[in-house]
């Protein structure tokens, strides 16, 4: 048998569950699979297991900032077969917050001219975005969730409004191309969504 594993972990987060799936391992006989997962690497002080080791989908929550590597051992009556490894790496939610908002004001900064309204509102979506950053830091979540809030208010208008840039009001898009402003406006929720954790 051929072990085939994958990992999907919607916020790789402390705390957060990762799901494991080991359904697209074969055996060229199409006999019935055995599947066993272990954790094969961890960060010191971990002490975290895996639910459903002997199925098909198991899931682990990361107890510790770290790598992660989770290894499948799939067998059939014969034996066993091949070994497949996952890894990932779990963060703090402020860490991974803060990797969004770096990514998010990285892409704001090398638009061109007609993807924005001004290039003073350019420059000041991401200087809500660093300030948002230094709450961070500072453990002042709520603040700097608010400081996202109002960056996300600047680029939500495509997302919302079936792909029609807000151009009204004090809320208006700043981000006026609807690509960008999808890709931004994913990694600021996502940060968001990070800091509620």
């Amino acid at each position: 048998p051929t072990a085939v594993a994958s990992v999907d972990f919607g916020l790789p987060i402390v705390g957060s569950a990762a799901h494991f799936d080991g359904a697209d391992s074969t055996d060229p006989e199409g006999d019935a699979l055995i599947y066993s997962w272990s954790i094969t690497g961890a960060p010191a002080g971990s002490t975290a297991g895996l639910v459903g080791a002997d199925t098909v989908n198991p899931t682990l929550t990361p107890d510790v900032e770290g790598e992660y590597t989770v290894t499948l051992l799939v067998s059939d009556f014969l034996g066993d077969g091949t070994l497949a490894t996952v890894d990932f790496v779990a963060t703090t939610p402020a860490n991974y917050a803060e990797i969004q908002i770096v990514y998010a004001c990285d892409l704001v900064e090398t638009l061109l001219p007609h993807q924005v309204t001004t290039k003073g509102n350019q420059n000041a979506f991401c200087n809500f975005l660093k300030q948002a950053t230094k709450d961070i830091q500072k453990g002042k979540h709520g603040n700097a969730i608010g400081k996202l809030n109002q960056a996300i208010d600047r680029t939500d208008g495509c997302a919302l409004r079936d792909g029609i840039v807000d151009g009204n009001g004090s809320g208006r898009d700043w981000i006026i191309d609807c690509d960008v402003q999808a890709d931004v406006y994913a990694l600021l929720t996502i940060a968001v969504e990070a800091l509620q954790n």
